[in-house]
């Protein structure tokens, strides 16, 4: 077997991270830091192709990564349902107050049981028109 070998460094990106490994100090040579990488890449390359079974623990690691990115997306979501439940609250809210503004500006009597009951629970026309074109836009882009 021969003992050395020229290659070319075809991805600029390889090439600036072996200069900044060289200027740390951390390898003595080129020779030094091509010989590190390669030991470490051909190993991993050559387990890929020959040894596939031992290459599989690789895919159990990215398992483990699929899940813990499922589960950050779930915390997600459920702190997205938890935010709309407090939105939908806050809307609520609001129409009750606008109710009992227009009914006192009309000087219509409002009693606490229809707001105890949400009786009174009206949005101005204008927004309902909004908030309905709002949700076609989002059902068409789902």
């Amino acid at each position: 077997m021969e003992c050395q070998k020229k290659i070319r460094i075809y991805n600029l990106q390889t090439l600036d991270r072996m200069e900044i490994l060289l200027g740390k100090g951390i390898y003595k040579s080129f020779n030094e830091l091509a010989n590190a990488a390669l030991d470490i890449g051909v190993d991993m390359l050559y387990t890929r192709i020959f040894e596939p079974s031992e290459y599989s623990g690789g895919a159990d690691k990215a398992s483990n990564s699929d899940k813990l990115s499922a589960d950050k997306l779930n915390a997600i979501i459920t702190g997205q349902d938890e935010m709309s439940v407090n939105i939908a609250i806050v809307k609520s809210l609001l129409q009750i107050l606008y109710s009992i503004w227009v009914s006192r500006n009309s000087g219509a009597a409002v009693s606490q049981e229809e707001i105890d009951c949400g009786l009174i629970c009206d949005m101005p026309k204008f927004l309902k028109e909004v908030e309905s074109d709002l949700i076609k836009a989002v059902r068409r882009r789902v």
